[in-house]
């Protein structure tokens, strides 16, 4: 378990209340040669995963979706969209879950958002660490294990984090944070418990008085001493 007691994040994480703009085209094509070909043409084919209406399949302007994916809090955003559901335009609230990237020039080839039917969603927020200058167990030579970039959260849609922000000023070497020892914003909860960051290390002093000893602590060898020659 964790040996820090409760912590508050440094500041009431700014809630994300931008709107989105991404306009959402339905795709009547499937498969690899269709979504090559809407690469082509600047468009990111995604699919939206709902509960009411099985998966619908649409394209997206791609300079839109690479826009929003360059900001941490990405996975934590909930977006309205205008789509076209049965024929007819709908506002959709939906939430990104994946994302995939070709593996050598890193392009957005296919994004995956769920559809957001409740008012409480699961998501993933970002993580900041402040004061680390300030940390002791940094300043004595301790390491930063930053174990969870992203924290797993439940929150209701209105009170979605942008970030967290933790501060470490006071943390020394050996101690460990979990989620669970984290003073949340109202409306949001952890998604499940986990561990979110440790300070690891012996630190200078001890490593100093290892080194120390090294050189002053061992006994010198006597001298070799020349045998005495008898006279007669």
């Amino acid at each position: 378990m964790s040996n820090i007691e409760k912590v508050e994040p440094t500041k009431n994480t700014k809630v994300e209340k931008e709107a989105s703009t991404l306009t959402f085209h339905a795709r009547k094509d499937f498969g690899k040669k269709s979504a090559h070909k809407l690469r082509k043409e600047g468009k990111t084919p995604c699919t939206v995963t709902s509960n009411e209406v099985g998966a619908l399949h649409y394209s997206l302007d791609s300079k839109q979706i690479e826009r929003l994916t360059k900001h941490a809090n990405f996975f934590a955003n909930v977006i309205s969209v205008s789509a076209e559901v049965a024929g007819k335009k709908k506002s959709l609230q939906i939430l990104p879950s994946k994302i995939d990237f070709h593996p050598v020039n890193e392009e957005i080839l296919h994004v995956d958002f769920l559809h957001v039917t409740s008012k409480e969603v699961e998501v993933k927020v970002p993580v900041k660490i402040v004061g680390a200058d300030k940390a002791p167990g940094l300043k004595k030579g301790g390491k930063l294990n930053l174990v969870r970039y992203h924290l797993p959260l439940k929150a209701e849609i209105k009170s979605v984090p942008e970030v967290i922000e933790i501060n470490i000023a006071s943390f020394g070497i050996g101690k460990s944070l979990f989620l669970s020892n984290l003073i949340l914003p109202k409306g949001v909860k952890p998604a499940y418990d986990c561990l979110v960051l440790s300070i690891t290390g012996r630190g200078k002093k001890e490593k100093d008085e290892v080194t120390t000893e090294g050189a002053t602590g061992a006994k010198e060898a006597p001298a070799k001493q020349e045998p005495k020659k008898e006279t007669k």
